[in-house]
């Protein structure tokens, strides 16, 4: 469970994040919508404790939270071209294949192998993560929170 009331966490020195009253309990389902600066990314560091908590009380049980963006999608990207980005790296070298990305934090290969077949992702296991599209690359990015077997998603 975590449970956030009358909290105030800090993302800069002028602007802050406010949550009322919030709890998620183990097994249930929420989505997190809004247009492009509307928090959402705020509001995700804030339930994984990595903004400051100025005020307030936060209390989480969860011990394994995992989160999916637009942002982490790119630090991927963005880290491979610059791991590729020297005169000792073959121009032949894409950098690390999807099921290299997805195995990062975790070597559970028969869970990569299950949630990869799950999501029918199986044929984009072995190619570069930046030669997928878009939506492979999400699906490439869920499988990999899914192996880590988080408690909140």
């Amino acid at each position: 469970m975590l449970h956030i009331q009358q909290a105030k966490f800090q993302l800069s020195d002028h602007q802050h994040l406010t949550v009322e009253n919030l709890i998620i309990s183990p097994h249930s389902f929420w989505t997190v919508v809004g247009n492009n600066g509307s928090g959402k990314t705020a509001f995700s560091l804030a339930l994984q404790e990595k903004l400051p908590l100025l005020q307030g009380d936060y209390e989480n049980r969860f011990r394994v939270i995992e989160s999916l963006s637009f942002e982490k999608q790119q630090r991927i990207i963005e880290q491979t071209f610059k791991d590729r980005n020297n005169d000792s790296v073959s121009p032949d070298d894409f950098g690390k294949t999807a099921r290299e990305i997805i195995l990062e934090r975790s070597n559970n290969i028969a869970l990569c192998d299950f949630y990869a077949t799950r999501l029918k992702i199986t044929a984009l296991l072995d190619r570069p993560f930046i030669q997928l599209s878009t939506g492979e690359s999400r699906k490439i990015l869920l499988c990999r929170a899914l192996v880590n077997e988080p408690e909140l998603l």
